[in-house]
């Protein structure tokens, strides 16, 4: 990828700090340790590439990064307010990738939905079935 990222960093993102070992003798990184969930090892260990490089996943050797800049459907991201690692610039920068199209980008309150908290993995909880999942899948859905 180049140009429309050349200028976009994820600085923003805070990136949580797992100690080698535990990941060693875990096998995974736990929840408990800042990431609020538990992530496989492997899973972890690109994750935390993506968030030491400048241009996160951009950065990378992906194969499927060509074809960021082929898609020519429509694309929406929401993006949380209260979430710790997915701000406003990193889906910025996630979305900038796409350059072939215009994505949109909407911006969620906890309190838009009538929730307390969403966070980074809150959109797919159950109690969100109603309000988030509802309003993706009405998008998805062209209604």
């Amino acid at each position: 990828m180049d140009a429309p990222l050349d200028d976009v960093s994820i600085d923003e993102i805070s990136f949580p700090a797992i100690d080698g070992y535990a990941l060693a003798a875990l096998g995974y990184a736990p929840g408990w340790a800042g990431i609020g969930e538990d992530l496989p090892k492997g899973v972890f260990l690109q994750w935390a590439d993506w968030v030491s490089s400048p241009r996160y996943l951009f950065d990378s050797k992906l194969p499927a990064l060509e074809n960021f800049a082929k898609f020519r459907g429509e694309l929406r991201a929401l993006c949380f307010s209260d979430d710790p690692w997915a701000t406003r610039p990193a889906v910025e920068l996630l979305t900038s990738g796409f350059t072939s199209i215009k994505p949109e980008v909407l911006d969620v309150k906890p309190s838009d939905v009538g929730a307390k908290a969403i966070g980074h993995f809150g959109f797919f909880r159950p109690d969100h079935r109603d309000t988030l999942w509802r309003g993706v899948a009405e998008w998805i859905q062209g209604e």
